[in-house]
C-alpha cells in the first residue's frame, strides 16, 4: 500500500452550480502529490509494502493508493482508458452526459442528506465504482455540498487510471480522506473482507459493461456494503426501451480470443439469477443491432465537438466491441428484486443529442433490508 499523508485545510462551503467547467487532469504538484521526497513502494505479487510520505508544509488530506495482485476482469488494459487513450476528450466533450449527471446526482444526494441530518455530524463515506483517472462528476457533486465532509474510496481496474487519479485536482477541501484502489469494480470481495461500509455508492459509466447475472452479483455485494438507508446513483449508458437486449458474448467474437467476462465463472457459480423475463438475443443472432445507430450518433457528436478521426474511431471501436447494456428498466428490476427502491431519470428529458441512450438511476436501500 502506498500512503501519502497530505494536509487538511478547514472546510469551506463551495458556491456555484459546478457545471461550468470540468477539471482536466492537473500537473500541479501541490494539488495531489509531492514532487520532492516522494517515496513509492512497488507491490510484490504475493503481498503489499507500505511507504509513508509527510509533506513538509501544512497537512492537506490523507490519500492512499492500494495495488492488489488478485485482480480479474477484462478492462484492465482497455486502450480507450489507458495512457494515451482518448477518454479524457470523451468526458470533456460531454458526449456521455457528465454535466447532466452532476445535476441529477447533486439533486438526489442533496435531498438524501437533508432527510438524514445526522450525516452533518460525521464524514459521509462514498464508494466510486470504476472511478477512472478523472472522477469529475462525483467530485463536482461533493464540492457543491461544501458543508458536508466526505470520505472517498475509488476503485478502478486500469492501472493507468489509478495513476492518473493520484494527480487529479478536482477533489475539494471537504473531501478529507481519499483512497484509490486498483481492483475489479465488479467483484468487491476485497472490501467485504475488510468489513467496509458506505453511505453512498456512485457508479458512472460502469453498469453498461455487465450482463444480467454480473449486475445481479454486484447488486448483492452493494447491498452488503451499503449502510441501511444508503443510496446508489448510476449515471450510465442504457439501451433504449424500444430495442431488444443483445447479450454480450463471454469471449471476444472479433478474433482476439480474449474474455469479455467481468467476473470469473467460478465466482459466479454460486449465483442464481432470478427469471426477470428479459427478451434476449444472442450476439450474432440479431437482425438489427441498435448499437450501430448509437455509435453513428456518438461519432457524429464527437466530430461536432472537434474530435479527430483517431479519437472517434477509438471510441466507436470500444462501444461496438465492449458495450452491451441493459435498459434502465431492466437494471432497475435487478436492484428492486433485492429490496432497493429505484427511480429512473431518463436522458431524453435533458435535451441532449444522445439523451435516448443514457439514464440516471436513483437507488435507495430502505433501512429495513
Amino acid at each position: 500500500m502506498i500512503t501519502i499523508n497530505l494536509a487538511a485545510k478547514p472546510t469551506s462551503k463551495i458556491i456555484g452550480d459546478g457545471l461550468s467547467q470540468l477539471h482536466p487532469i492537473s500537473s500541479d504538484p501541490g494539488a495531489t502529490r509531492i514532487d520532492q521526497g516522494d517515496t513509492y513502494a512497488s507491490v510484490p505479487a504475493d503481498g503489499e509494502r507500505v511507504a509513508q510520505v509527510i509533506e513538509p508544509k501544512s497537512v492537506v488530506r490523507h490519500r492512499s493508493l492500494t495495488a492488489r495482485s488478485n485482480i480479474g476482469g477484462t478492462m484492465r488494459r482497455e486502450k480507450l482508458f489507458s495512457a494515451g487513450g482518448y477518454y479524457p476528450f470523451v468526458v470533456n466533450s460531454n458526449s456521455l452526459m457528465h454535466h447532466e449527471a452532476i445535476k441529477h446526482g447533486l439533486e438526489f444526494t442533496s435531498a438524501w442528506i437533508d432527510s438524514n441530518p445526522e450525516l452533518r455530524d460525521r464524514s459521509v463515506r462514498i464508494l466510486d465504482l470504476a472511478c477512472g483517472g478523472m472522477p469529475i462528476a462525483v467530485c463536482k457533486i461533493m464540492s457543491q455540498l461544501g458543508d458536508i465532509t466526505f470520505d472517498y474510496t475509488g476503485v478502478d481496474i486500469n492501472p493507468d487510471q489509478v495513476e492518473q487519479a493520484k494527480e487529479f485536482s478536482g477533489f475539494e477541501e471537504n473531501t478529507s480522506n481519499i483512497t484509490v484502489i486498483e481492483g475489479n469494480a465488479w467483484d468487491l470481495e476485497f472490501l467485504l473482507k475488510d468489513q467496509r461500509k458506505f453511505d453512498i455508492v456512485f457508479s458512472g459509466m460502469n453498469f453498461h459493461h455487465g450482463n444480467p447475472i454480473e449486475l445481479y452479483y454486484l447488486a448483492n455485494q452493494l447491498n452488503l456494503l451499503l449502510d441501511e438507508g444508503g443510496i446508489i446513483f448510476s449515471h450510465d449508458e442504457y439501451r433504449p426501451e424500444d430495442t431488444v437486449y443483445i447479450q454480450r458474448p463471454d469471449i471476444d467474437p472479433f478474433g482476439n480470443n480474449s474474455e469479455y467476462r467481468l467476473i470469473g465463472e467460478n465466482t459466479l457459480s454460486g449465483t442464481s439469477l432470478p427469471d426477470f423475463g428479459f427478451p434476449v438475443v444472442r450476439y450474432g443472432d440479431h437482425d438489427f443491432d441498435w448499437r450501430e445507430q448509437f455509435v453513428a450518433d456518438l461519432s457524429e457528436y464527437l466530430r461536432i465537438e472537434g474530435g479527430s478521426r483517431e479519437y472517434v474511431e477509438q471510441t466507436a471501436e470500444h462501444a461496438l466491441t465492449r458495450d452491451f447494456p441493459l435498459s434502465a428498466s431492466e437494471a432497475a428490476l435487478i436492484f428492486e428484486s433485492l429490496g432497493f427502491k429505484v427511480t429512473i431519470n431518463r436522458g431524453t428529458d435533458d435535451g441532449h443529442m444522445l439523451g435516448r441512450y443514457f439514464s440516471f438511476l436513483n437507488i435507495r436501500k430502505p433501512k429495513d433490508i
